[in-house]
């Protein structure tokens, strides 16, 4: 039960609404008119019979949101946590000082705007959607009212980006440029299993099946290490006659160098390693993928358009037996 109390000061007189919230606390605000505060108690009672009544709180954007990803960053993977640090970093260059409960729509879609100066349609929309997905555990746990992302436009991604893949015509110019090089079995998983980056790195020598003909593909090497598949779940990939012949040599090039460095090399049992027996990060595959490409003066791909390639293959031997 909500109440007003006018009381008398030096200045005049105040009009001061208290109220318990739902766990018992008293809490009060002070208004200069009493129509103020007949308004405030009218809106107050409403949200408290509809159970929408959101306790008074000045915690910024920037704190809660370092709150959450915190608390979230163990439903996700590593690399989608970074990914969210980034979004949240960026919204917060803009709306992190704002108290929670003020940001309103129309602040979201300035926010858009501005960050739309230097950031692609795409880059928004990942912003938008970490954004409304922090603020609905906000909303559930009555931090603020409703979800403002909830009434902003969704940032729509950039129309001209397409995937690309390597031409079956051009497959052995690719192949060529990384032969003898630690990465071939990398690009060959890619472009003819359809193995994520990820999972060419988190791959090891006990999950190829060589009896059944099958790679198992059940770890994904991230930049801070090992995790699950992106799925979450180990799936089975066919293991043709020639990827398990590229696979039998390149474990033998592997010990070669275990050999010759001996004491110096890395021991592990994993499939795609430099040299020395090292794990590779992703983001030092991709670097080095497209290192190899432009120093032969091929056109650039990224090493995830591999796996575009690998559907593109099938589609192209599937096409060709329908022909047949």
């Amino acid at each position: 039960m909500a109440t007003i109390q006018k009381y008398k000061t030096e200045k005049g007189y105040r009009w001061r609404v208290r109220w318990r919230t739902e766990d018992g606390k008293q809490k009060s605000k002070t208004f200069d008119r009493q129509r103020l505060a007949k308004d405030f108690l009218t809106k107050l009672e409403h949200e408290m019979r509809e159970g929408s009544y959101v306790e008074p709180s000045s915690i910024t954007l920037r704190e809660f949101l370092e709150s959450w990803i915190e608390s979230y960053k163990a439903n996700i993977a590593p690399n989608t946590e970074r990914g969210y640090r980034v979004n949240i970093k960026h919204i917060c260059s803009i709306l992190g000082n704002k108290p929670l409960q003020k940001i309103i729509p129309v602040d979201i879609e300035a926010a858009y705007r501005q960050l739309g100066e230097n950031l692609s349609g795409t880059s928004l929309l990942y912003i938008h959607r970490t954004l409304s997905r922090a603020l609905s555990q906000a909303e559930k746990q009555r931090l603020i009212n409703r979800n403002p992302c909830d009434f902003v436009e969704t940032p729509k991604k950039n129309k001209n980006f397409e995937a690309k893949f390597v031409h079956p015509d051009d497959i052995g110019k690719y192949l060529d440029a990384f032969k003898g090089y630690y990465l071939y079995p990398a690009v060959c998983l890619a472009m003819f299993c359809g193995l994520r980056r990820g999972e060419v790195l988190g791959l090891q020598w006990n999950d190829i099946d060589w009896k059944n003909n099958a790679i198992i593909v059940r770890h994904n090497m991230t930049d801070d290490g090992p995790f699950i598949p992106k799925s979450g779940e180990i799936r089975t990939v066919p293991l043709t006659e020639a990827m398990a012949g590229i696979l039998k040599n390149h474990r033998k090039r592997q010990q070669r160098f275990m050999e010759k460095l001996w004491d110096e090399y890395y021991r592990s049992d994993y499939v795609v390693t430099y040299d020395d027996g090292t794990l590779i990060k992703p983001r030092a595959l991709s670097k080095n993928f497209a290192f190899v490409l432009k120093k032969a003066g091929l056109e650039p791909v990224r090493f995830h358009d591999l796996r575009h390639t690998a559907a593109s293959l099938m589609l192209h031997i599937e096409s060709n037996q329908c022909g047949m």
